[in-house]
This record gives C-alpha cells, sequence and structure tokens, in this order.
C-alpha cells in the first residue's frame, strides 16, 4: 500500500497502490484505503503535526489488523518518519508451554468467589422468599441462565477461570442449601 512514503509490506511483498487486497477482508481493505487516501492528502507529512501523527498510529494499528488476518509478520514502513516496522500478529492468550499452574492461588480465588457467590444468592433468595413467596425460584434460575454464558467463555481464559470455577461452584452450593 502506498500512501505518499507510507506503504505495508507482506512479506517480501508491497501492497503497491492498494493493488494486493484482495485476498483481504472488505472491511480491512476498506480501511487501508481510507487510511491511504488520508495520507495521501496530508501531503507532505510533518511529525509535528497532530494529523500526521494519527495516520501514523493508524497505519501502524491497520498493520497489525493485517498481520493478524495474513497470520504472518508484516512490515509497515511509517509515512511520517520512514521508520520500518516489523509487526507480528498478536500472540494466543494461552499460557506458554510448561508454565506452571498457580494452584493454591487459583483455588484459594476459586473458594472466595465461591462462598460470596453462595452468599449473595441465599441473601437474595432470602429477601425474595420474604416478600414474594415462590418467586425466588424463578429470580434464581434466571441468575443462573444469565450468568452461563458468561461463566463458559471465562473458563477459557487463564486467570479468569478461576473466578468462573469459583462462580459455579458458588451457585450450585447456594442451590443446594436451598433445597436443603
Amino acid at each position: 500500500m502506498t500512501a505518499s512514503e507510507g506503504r505495508v509490506l507482506l512479506g517480501e511483498t508491497p501492497l503497491e497502490a492498494l493493488e494486493d487486497t484482495a485476498a483481504l477482508p472488505d472491511e480491512v481493505a476498506h480501511a487501508l484505503q481510507q487510511w491511504a487516501w488520508v495520507a495521501g492528502m496530508l501531503n507532505p507529512l510533518d511529525s509535528a503535526d497532530p494529523d500526521a501523527v494519527a495516520v501514523s498510529r493508524r497505519g501502524a494499528q491497520l498493520a497489525v489488523l493485517v498481520a493478524a488476518v495474513r497470520a504472518g509478520p508484516v512490515e509497515y514502513v511509517d509515512p511520517v518518519s520512514g521508520a520500518v516496522c516489523r509487526v507480528v500478529p498478536y500472540p494466543e492468550a494461552e499460557p506458554a508451554a510448561g508454565e506452571p499452574t498457580p494452584w493454591a492461588t487459583g483455588l484459594a480465588v476459586t473458594g472466595f468467589v465461591a462462598a460470596v457467590t453462595a452468599a449473595l444468592v441465599l441473601i437474595l433468595t432470602a429477601v425474595l422468599r420474604a416478600e414474594y413467596r415462590w418467586l425466588w425460584v424463578p429470580a434464581n434460575a434466571l441468575v443462573g441462565i444469565g450468568l452461563a454464558p458468561t461463566i463458559w467463555l471465562l473458563r477459557a481464559v487463564p486467570f479468569w477461570r478461576w473466578i468462573s470455577y469459583g462462580i459455579t461452584a458458588g451457585l450450585i452450593l447456594a442451590w443446594l442449601g436451598l433445597l436443603i
């Protein structure tokens, strides 16, 4: 991609005049074309100009996006400074191989979150039971159903998985306590 002096190099192939954007999703190709148009309008680009800084920053963001879409490194040539930066896709959120699982800390967090969740559910139930009799049953069902998608997604994130385990355990303990 060329916009005055700026271009994104994908491997060895430059996106000259945005001709190589056909392999990119439409949104990414459109964003690159807009960026090139704006960068071309700010000629000459001065590093003290706030617009030039914004164009430079947006170009770097688009280079990260192109690297993620292409699943490989790209080189970004800053249209303001002319500096070439190698941009790699963001690494996965998975823990590195061989990294130990923090069981002691994780189980402590899980226990604390489970206790707080169980206490909150029991307090909510006591208030609902006192005022509205059987309304506590659908209310607790809605709380569990409402939290389920979030809990399911958080179970795969390294730190947040402990919190999702705690919420799940707290809901189960509270329901068992209510049924007994």
